[in-house]
């Protein structure tokens, strides 16, 4: 039953169609999608909106349609979009729903508020039942609900992890849309593995230049001395702006502790060639750090006992692929690397001084597919 049927049934009334107040809000757009990506409910949430978005758009341009991000102020930003979120009330937000060619978006308000104009929906949904929850007015022909294949019961939960939600691929979606929209596509990019660490947006600096810090419009910067250790510049950096230090040796411990305050973190990779005693200045001048390792663990067994007064060590693990390294494979990366060599995706650019998104079958690019959103072009 759906849950306002169920509240109809608890109160004794009818249900009718909604009477909708609208309120202007100016558009600059004639044609255009009102689109609420993110709800309160982070299990809602789908983490790949920008792929969505970045895939869609060329089709939309072409037919002159603009994407309008809806929603609230603290919403992220979804790169692409006309954004409003924030400026308007719910009496706006339903003017703009009401003018536009369809909504997309998650399990919202809005859609609900799309379905008694009758407009055409795709929406995602997450841990719930959509037959409790679909937009209620809709006529079947005019809504796509997507929801991820449940092995199990919903738990319909505010926090899920990993969220189901995030199943859902990016091209179905874009498919449906386009569906709707009545726009002819060949084909589209299809998604073949997405890394854990890809949602998490990350700008390192590589240690082999001064770059002006303010041009980084970022309030702490990632400084990977373990790919160049360069004391000099990491002091050009540490003094302007907090910081988040990767090192796999020991740092002057003078050098950082003129500038503690703009340390952040330091984050101490231990391989086989490991001191202590970094560990132990760290401690003793309440420096703080964490330490972590890739190294297999029957060899870092023979090195806890060193550090057990130190706190743990996190061992990381490289992931895994299970699928088939084909001509056809592509990624992008969560990452941006600065150096002086330019601006990188992966560390395997920036050691290779190549700028390709082709996947290959290269041992050092493949330890970074955590941060990787690999799909397949069909040739």
């Amino acid at each position: 039953m759906h849950l306002l049927e169920r509240y109809a049934t608890s109160c004794g009334v009818k249900i009718n169609k909604p009477y909708i107040y609208e309120k202007f809000f100016p558009i600059p757009e004639e044609r255009y999608i009102s689109f609420q990506p993110f709800s309160k409910y982070n299990s809602k949430n789908y983490d790949y909106w920008d792929e969505v978005v970045d895939l869609l758009n060329p089709f939309l341009e072409k037919e002159k349609i603009k994407l309008i991000q809806i929603g609230a102020n603290q919403d992220k930003k979804v790169v692409g979009c006309l954004n409003v979120c924030g400026q308007t009330n719910v009496q706006q937000a339903a003017y703009i729903i009401k003018n536009g060619l369809m909504h997309i978006g998650t399990d919202s308000f809005a859609a609900h508020i799309a379905s008694g104009y009758g407009k055409k929906i795709v929406a995602l949904y997450s841990n719930n039942n959509i037959e409790n929850v679909k937009p209620y007015w809709s006529s079947p022909k005019d809504i796509s609900l997507l929801s991820p294949k449940l092995n199990k019961k919903p738990q319909y939960s505010v926090e899920e992890y990993p969220k189901s939600i995030n199943e859902i691929k990016p091209e179905e979606i874009v498919a449906n849309i386009l569906e709707k929209l009545n726009i002819r596509y060949d084909s589209l990019p299809k998604t073949v593995f997405i890394g854990k660490e890809y949602i998490s947006k990350t700008l390192e600096i590589i240690p082999d230049a001064k770059i002006d810090t303010n041009q980084i419009n970022i309030d702490t910067l990632v400084i990977r001395m373990d790919y160049i250790f360069n004391e000099e510049i990491l002091h050009h950096y540490i003094q302007n702006k907090k910081c988040i230090i990767f090192t796999n040796k020991p740092i002057n411990i003078e050098l950082l502790k003129a500038f503690k305050n703009n340390i952040a973190q330091i984050l101490y990779i231990i391989e086989e060639n490991n001191d202590p005693n970094f560990i132990k200045e760290l401690k003793s001048n309440n420096i703080n750090y964490n330490m972590i390792s890739w190294l297999a663990e029957e060899t870092l067994n023979k090195y806890k006992l060193n550090y057990m007064d130190y706190g743990l060590i996190f061992r990381k693990e490289y992931p895994t692929i299970n699928f088939e390294i084909t001509n056809n494979l592509h990624y992008k990366s969560s990452r941006i690397i600065l150096s002086s060599k330019g601006q990188f995706k992966t560390k395997y650019q920036w050691q290779n001084d190549i700028k390709d998104y082709k996947l290959i079958n290269n041992q050092d690019l493949l330890k970074e597919i955590g941060n990787l959103y690999i799909f397949s072009i069909d040739q």
